[in-house]
């Protein structure tokens, strides 16, 4: 996500990790816990510069040392970019 808030902790993504190639398939997104704020935003695309992406919200989520979802759709193969950021 473009830009930062101060005081904010950003989210570090564990997988997939940087280019895996997938099949038409559950995918399962892991990142690391923040300790701030109330959920996170997953988001995901074909295009690099997220110009068109699937978003989902994940709030009150345990706490713990990291948190891992499956997507509701399966993604096909191809090229996949994903980003995360912690709700505020």
């Amino acid at each position: 996500m473009s830009g930062k808030v101060e005081g904010i902790g950003i989210p570090a993504l564990r997988s997939p990790v940087d280019g895996i190639q997938i099949l038409c398939t559950s995918v399962q997104f892991s990142w690391g816990a923040t300790e701030d704020g109330f959920g996170y935003e997953l988001q995901y695309s074909r295009a690099e510069d997220f110009s068109d992406f699937t978003s989902q919200v994940f709030q009150n989520l345990p706490v713990v040392d990291a948190h891992a979802v499956i997507p509701e759709e399966p993604l096909c193969a191809g090229k996949w970019f994903w980003r995360m950021r912690t709700m505020t």
